[in-house]
Order: C-alpha cells, then structure tokens, then sequence
C-alpha cells in the first residue's frame, strides 16, 4: 500500500472534521519517517504547520512552514508570511492557544 497517500488522506480527514489535536500528534509521531524527496512530504508539512498555528503553537509551526516553503510549496510560503506578521502582536499567540482551548472544551462531550 501506499503508506504516504494513506497518511495524508487521515491528516486531512482530522482537518476537515478540526480534530487538530489527533492530527499533531499523527503528523509529530510519523514526518520524521518520510523524506523531503517524498511527493507527499511537502504537503505534510504544510499541514503539520498549519495544525500547529490552529493549537497555538507558533514556534514549532514556524519550522514546519519553514520546511514545506523550502520544498517549493508556495502555499506554505504565504502561510508562513502570515504566521510572521501575526507573531508581530506580543499577545497573540497566548491568544490563539486560549482560543485553541475554548473551542477544544466545547466540543468536549458533557
């Protein structure tokens, strides 16, 4: 089987559904086995980057975005500039991972 395929078919499935926390640490336990020759490897950083900026976590994000623009994905190129112009506001990033939180404790089941 074509293990990377099915891998970014279940990030995206966690993406689609918000299910961020289960997609870092899918992405956080397996990128590392896929090299950056890979067709997939580029798309997966991308990802792993935006899920990160999703919970907050813009330091680790940056590298990920960083890694998937230097693949030539342009689209993580513009996330990245976006990434860097929010990380210009000193509270921001406390504010995206209390936001991150909010959402997570709603959807929490009761």
């Amino acid at each position: 089987p074509n293990v990377p395929h099915y891998w970014f078919n279940l990030v995206m499935t966690y993406w689609k559904r918000g299910d961020h926390e289960e997609n870092e640490a899918f992405l956080k336990k397996y990128i590392q086995y896929l090299p950056d020759s890979h067709y997939y490897a580029v798309w997966l950083h991308y990802y792993y980057g935006k899920v990160l900026v999703e919970i907050g976590e813009w330091g680790e994000a940056e590298v990920e975005l960083k890694k998937a623009a230097s693949l030539k994905n342009q689209d993580a190129q513009n996330e990245l500039d976006a990434l860097i112009k929010k990380k210009a506001n000193p509270n921001a990033e406390m504010k995206a991972k209390q936001a991150w939180l909010a959402r997570k404790k709603q959807k929490a089941p009761k």
